[in-house]
């Protein structure tokens, strides 16, 4: 599984100096994640009673089923600290995200989270100001 693992070529400014690579899913490990993101919106979403345990539970099965290549990168993955301040925000746009809403912690501003099932999906605004929308 050699394509698994892509050097961005793209030059990003945040991270410059910074070895990017873009980590890919095989077609049984997208179609498995997949399934779970529908069973995840059945259930009312990342919010509904019980999500986190399931998403806890299915991205430990999705990891089991990488392959040396994927498991050697992610051994390899340094977190990037990147503190907010005043001026600054932080977009996370991460259909296919399982389990890592815990790890994003900052209380003074809201961030906006996009779960959905495909890109043509879009939000419910619950309300315009602050902004809330459901997923």
């Amino acid at each position: 599984m050699t394509d698994a693992i892509k050097r961005n070529v793209e030059n990003v400014e945040l991270f410059t100096g910074q070895d990017i690579r873009i980590f890919s899913f095989d077609i049984r490990q997208s179609t498995w994640l997949h399934k779970f993101a529908e069973e995840l919106a059945a259930i009312g979403g990342p919010q509904a009673p019980g999500a986190n345990s399931k998403a806890s539970l299915a991205a430990t099965e999705l990891k089991f089923s990488f392959s040396k290549d994927q498991c050697e990168l992610l051994s390899e993955a340094t977190p990037l600290d990147y503190p907010l301040t005043q001026e600054s925000a932080m977009v996370i746009n991460n259909v296919r995200s399982l389990h890592c809403r815990d790890v994003i912690k900052d209380n003074r501003r809201v961030l906006v989270r996009i779960f959905g099932l495909s890109k043509f999906s879009s939000p419910v605004v619950i309300s315009e100001d602050p902004l809330l929308l459901q997923g």
